[in-house]
């Protein structure tokens, strides 16, 4: 179970956080996620924008977060531009409790 959760106003904030708990040693911290939830419309930076930037911290494979895409967009378009990225699923809101469970189990 997850003891810390973090939740951030802007794709920006969030990156500048990962980028934080990323050491310069390629290594991640204690504080570096194991879970991203994204949503594409975020503010200063879109969800795909941040996903973007994920892929240049070169996060060591057996440490890389679960991320999944919660959006409001059920668009084919940002679908396919959702599975280009090294993501775990894309879920369309409403967002469900059994959808959540899922997440985290």
């Amino acid at each position: 179970m997850a003891s810390h959760f973090y939740s951030f106003k802007t794709g920006k904030e969030a990156m500048d956080f990962i980028r934080t708990a990323y050491h310069h040693n390629n290594t991640t911290s204690s504080l570096f996620p194991d879970l991203i939830l994204v949503d594409i419309n975020m503010p200063e930076m879109s969800g795909f924008d941040f996903l973007e930037s994920l892929k240049q911290i070169p996060i060591p494979e057996n440490e890389k977060p679960k991320i999944f895409i919660l959006s409001g967009s059920n668009n084919p378009k940002d679908i396919r531009r959702a599975g280009k990225f090294d993501i775990d699923g894309y879920f369309v809101k409403p967002f469900t409790n059994k959808q959540l469970h899922y997440l985290v189990s």
